[in-house]
């Protein structure tokens, strides 16, 4: 037993350790813990730790049991990642990469499950059970998929990432490079240097704990590529608009558009009635429309998924029990429903917005808002005496996605808070 040996044993174990910890906090992260890609990257820390420990018991004890386990779990966790990565770039678990790392993951399996699959051999000065060249050949061709399909990931993600969430992004595909490029770099070098296999664990990790983090601080990058939504519109069962929402610039007048949604609704009507969401191509798109007991909502986005339909199902059921009241009055005036931007927040919120493509464009949600809801309203007022200061704070609000609006008074009680407690340490200096 050498020194090499017991770092490699301690790396190994520690990496294997690291990742279920991963697994555990994927799961019981709530911002996250609902999201299907999550899911399974969870499944891929989970089976990528016992590929490490694999690897760290390994090192002293020699068995063909040791490397089948191996085997198998190197499988499931290419698997695994390249089923999380095609939820997360297309909203879909089947593509052509899934087939071909199945098929090199059959071979794997059937290869695992000969006997003598592994001999005990000396290598450097220390001892070796992952000798076999077709075994290795399988397990190298798993890791580059897997590479591949991360590094494909990030830089996609990165070339459509909106310009207000790009510093986020920048860390994200730092996570992405050490993750896959650096990581399969550092591991062909290790089958010249052996040492080197030390910083496979390194790369690997740092590189999974940093897109962990980038993820949990703003799930909207899982949500870049799948699809693109659009606007989304409530009105109450006679056709007239009570509150819409814009993620992306529209020059649609908003009459011509609730004319459409009322005309595409009598041609459905027969199909609304039984209930359910309704999804309708158009031209560039897909619209859903989902119907309750007073009013239809409509989301216009790229395409469909499970996911927005049970969105817009929820955020309906919610407007409806907010503004029950004033919808069983028959009140359309649109300023009594600008509080639905809660309810906006609540079930879109992962949902990035696309209004801005560089740090000279405005960050607009909609060039026809001209108010902020009552709430923020009153709350900038509480903290603006001046008149002049309070219009110029608001103009800008107005042009700011709703979301900026909360990490505006965030930073405002932070700032407060620091300002006492300078003030504080002050009072005792002087005491």
């Amino acid at each position: 037993m050498d020194f090499f040996q017991i770092l490699k044993f301690c790396f190994d174990i520690g990496t294997g350790i690291s990742c279920l910890l991963l697994a555990i906090i994927t799961y019981t992260k709530p911002e996250t813990k609902k999201i299907p890609s999550i899911y399974f990257i969870g499944l891929y820390f989970i089976f990528f730790a016992i590929v490490k420990f694999c690897d760290g018991i390994g090192t002293f004890i020699s068995n063909n049991y040791i490397i089948r386990i191996y085997g198998i779990c190197f499988f499931l966790f290419v698997l695994f990642l390249i089923i999380a990565i095609n939820y997360i770039v297309q909203d879909n678990a089947i593509s052509l990469s899934l087939f071909i790392a199945f098929g090199f993951g059959i071979l794997l399996l059937f290869i695992s499950l000969q006997p003598n699959i592994g001999q005990v051999v000396m290598k450097n000065g220390y001892k070796s059970v992952l000798e076999n060249d077709l075994f290795n050949g399988f397990i190298y061709a798993l890791a580059i998929i897997g590479a591949y399909y991360i590094f494909y990931w990030g830089l996609k993600t990165w070339l459509n990432v909106p310009f207000y969430i790009r510093k986020d992004a920048i860390i994200f595909f730092i996570g992405i490079i050490l993750s896959s490029i650096i990581t399969m770099i550092v591991q062909s070098l290790s089958m010249i240097i052996p040492t080197m296999s030390i910083f496979v664990n390194i790369t690997i990790s740092s590189g999974s704990i940093i897109l962990l983090y980038v993820i949990f601080k703003e799930p909207k990058l899982l949500y870049i590529l799948p699809f693109i939504i659009y606007r989304i519109i409530v009105r109450d069962r006679e056709g007239y608009s009570l509150y819409d929402h814009d993620w992306t610039e529209s020059e649609i007048n908003d009459k011509l558009f609730t004319r459409f949604l009322n005309a595409i609704q009598i041609m459905s009507e027969e199909i609304m009635k039984i209930g359910g969401v309704l999804d309708i191509n158009l031209y560039d798109g897909l619209l859903i429309l989902y119907e309750s007991t007073y009013i239809s909502v409509g989301l216009v986005s790229s395409k469909s998924s499970k996911l927005l339909r049970e969105a817009v199902k929820n955020f309906t059921n919610d407007f409806e029990r907010l503004f029950e009241r004033l919808l069983k009055k028959k009140n359309r005036d649109r300023k009594e429903y600008e509080e639905a931007y809660k309810l906006i927040e609540k079930h879109f919120s992962k949902f990035p917005y696309r209004t801005s493509k560089d740090k000279n464009h405005p960050l607009t949600l909609s060039y026809k808002q001209k108010k902020l809801p009552l709430e923020t309203e009153k709350d900038l007022k509480k903290i603006l005496e001046g008149k002049d200061e309070f219009e110029i704070i608001k103009n800008d609000m107005l042009k700011c996605p709703d979301s900026l609006s909360s990490d505006f008074f965030n930073l405002y009680k932070d700032l407060e808070k620091e300002i006492d407690d300078v003030e504080h340490e002050e009072d005792m200096k002087e005491d």
